[in-house]
Order: structure tokens, then sequence, then C-alpha cells
């Protein structure tokens, strides 16, 4: 049953992404009512997934601007599916010289004319051709294992049209020029460095997609990443290098220069102090490394990401399920000390850069319990189902 979500902000989403989105489920549709080829399978469903997006770079050194840049462009991917849900024609490693039944396209950054749908219809012909060729390369594949008891290759799911009303503006890229100018001063006030450099990236936008089953989806999408980095030479050749990086969903949420001062100090200041520091090569230290601050907290989600993503990964012909999922993540393992707990809990109003209510296939997200006193008691999921669970998580 098809759901529907409406973001009630005010505005509207604008006119070229609200054209585009209509040309999406446009050709995704006639992708799967039209496209033929003599004694092979008729599509089975159509897809399109790309962002509308505008982007500023800039790069400064020594409170100059190095570089300044700004585009707009639209990476898509239109697939086209032959099979069904049981055993399709997606996902599927058939090496370099296979074919890719995945499309990338770079739309035209302007408007949704005719430009847009000949790309489109040309990626959807090749799209379903390569399907084609993919899905008997899987049954073959497939059936040299002899998996029978293999997951299905996608989960129903009830799906939800978000209608975006407010997306993301992007940010000034004379404001964000200035703030890398300023910070990267800072920098070189603390000494004489090989570099002493600050990188600010800014990308706001709209996550679309669409597909032949009537989804339609529009979200924002969008982040801000102001980047320091400071490196000295050592006595003895040594290069000592150190970086801080700054993530957050708009450039309104950036710290301003005053709050980044200290910070950029500090930093600029530890590489100077490391790079006086004679080498201690002669000495050999063994015993407990202790991780404070940001490093702790990327520590941790380096530890625990691989083990609460559950989808699958892409069969491998000549790979049998089991042991492609051997190593992933398995509940009921223990990952982390008695006493944690982690949960994914959509909606939260947080300073990262990315959250969502509805993922790009549609699914709502709800919260998911990952950890329990330390055990792995849940996974995260897409509709690719695995053996022991079959829903997604959106």
């Amino acid at each position: 049953m098809m759901g529907l979500l409406l973001w009630l902000a005010a505005g509207a989403l604008a006119a070229d992404e609200d054209a585009l989105l209509d040309v999406y489920g446009k050709w995704t549709r006639l992708a799967v009512e039209e496209i033929r080829l003599e004694g092979a399978p008729a599509p089975f469903r159509a897809q399109v997934t790309g962002i509308d997006a505008e982007e500023v770079s800039v790069h400064a050194r020594a409170g100059a601007i190095i570089s300044q840049d700004s585009r707009r462009f639209r990476p898509t991917t239109l697939e086209v599916v032959v099979g069904s849900d049981a055993l399709d024609s997606a996902r599927f490693a058939v090496g370099r010289s296979g074919p890719e039944s995945a499309q990338r396209l770079n739309i035209v950054p302007e408007g949704a004319g005719i430009a847009v749908e000949r790309d489109l219809w040309l990626a959807a012909d090749a799209s379903y051709k390569a399907a084609v060729r993919r899905l008997e390369s899987k049954v073959a594949a497939k059936k040299a294992l002899g998996e029978e008891n293999a997951p299905a290759d996608r989960a129903p799911a009830e799906l939800h049209n978000g209608v975006l009303l407010d997306p993301r503006a992007l940010p000034s890229e004379d404001a964000l020029a200035e703030l890398a100018k300023d910070a990267s001063a800072v920098l070189w006030s603390r000494g004489l460095f090989e570099v002493a450099d600050v990188h600010i990236r800014a990308l706001e936008g709209t996550l679309l997609a669409a597909d032949s089953e009537g989804l339609r989806l529009g979200r924002p999408s969008g982040y801000v990443v102001l980047q320091a980095e400071v490196s000295a030479l050592r006595a003895d050749g040594v290069t000592v290098h150190d970086e801080r990086r700054w993530v957050v969903r708009d450039a309104a949420e950036l710290p301003s220069l005053d709050a980044l001062r200290p910070e950029l100090t500090a930093l600029a200041d530890g590489v100077a102090a490391r790079a006086a520091t004679p080498s201690a090569v002669e000495e050999t230290y063994e015993g407990p490394v202790l991780f404070e601050g940001e490093a702790a907290a990327w520590l941790l989600y380096s530890l625990i990401t691989p083990q609460i993503g559950g989808t699958p990964p892409e069969p491998l012909a000549g790979v049998s399920y089991r042991r492609q999922v051997r190593t992933g993540a398995r509940i009921g393992r223990r990952l982390l000390p008695e006493g944690w707990t982690v949960r994914d809990v959509p909606g939260l109003d947080t300073p990262w850069s990315d959250t969502f209510a509805i993922d790009q296939e549609g699914v709502a997200a709800r919260e998911v319990r990952l950890v329990e006193d330390g055990w792995v008691s849940d996974v995260l999921m897409t509709r690719v189902p695995r053996h022991d669970r079959t829903e997604s998580t959106g």
C-alpha cells in the first residue's frame, strides 16, 4: 500500500526539481511498459535516483584565497530491472567486463526539457539490455552453487511519497570565502609551516527518487565541511601533520571565527611543538593508547558501523551467500562492554549533517535498538533481506 507523508514547511519545491521528478516518474513507467527484446523477459521495474545540488568550494592559505569555485550538478542513476523480487538482475557482481545495468548520467543542470528526456530514454534502453544479460549470469551462478535457500533479492515494503516543501539554500559564497581566508590567517600566525590551509566545501540540494511503482521522493540533502590542516618539517626530515574538520548541516551552523580561533590555535601550536621535539625512534612504547575528543568518536564509529549494517553484500559469482555474510554483521555478537547501548533514532534534532524521515527507497525510518548491554541486538536494513531479517528499517 502506498502511503503519503508531507513535510508541512513553508514554500514549495523548486520548479526544476518538481518537474524533474515528473520526468523521472514518466520514463521509469515508459521503460517498464514499452522496452522489449524478442525472447527476453520484460522489465520488472525501473528506478531513478539523483541529486539536484549546488556546490561551493574554497581553498585559503596564509590569509589569501588560493581557489574558489561554484557549480550546479545533477548526478543521476537509472536502472531497469528484470526478473522478480525473488530473483532479479540488480545487485550482482560480474567482474569488470560484465554488463552494468545501473546507468550513471550527468543530467543537464537546468530545466527538465527534451535533453533530460533523451538522456533518460537512452539510459533506460542500455540498462534494460544489460539487465537481461546480467540476470542470465546471475541465474547461472546461483544454479552452479546449488543455492536454493538464499534470501530473496528484495523484500516488500510500505512506501511513502515524501513531498519536500522547503529545501535548504546554498550558503553565501563570499561569506564562506571570508571565513576560510580569516581562519587560514590564524593558522599562519602561529609559526612557519609547510602547509597551514583551510578548505571549505558546501553542498546543498535535494535528493530525488522515482520508480515505476509510484515512488516520488524529494528531501533536502547537504552539508558544509570546514577542514583545517597544518604540516611542519621536523629537523630529521619527518613531516608532522594534523588536521581538524567541522561538519554541519548548513552554513548557519558553522562556528564563527571567534569560536574557531582557540581550536585553530591549538591545532597549529600542537604541530609546531611536535615538530620541535627530537625524534624518539630509539625508544619503544608498549601499552594502552587513550583516544580523546573527536578521535574517540571516530574510533567508536569505525568499530560499530561495520557490525550494525545488516544488508548483505552484493552477490558474487562463485561465492555462496553463507560465505559472503560470514564476516558481516551478526546478531548476538559481543561488540561493546557491558552497559553500553546503541540506538538509531530518526528525526532527532542533531548537529549532524544528514538525518531523514524517509530513506531513498521510500521507506519510513524507524527507531532501532542496535546494541543492548554491549551485545548486537538488531541491524540496520534496506529492502534487501538477509536470512534473519526481512524488513527495511528505513
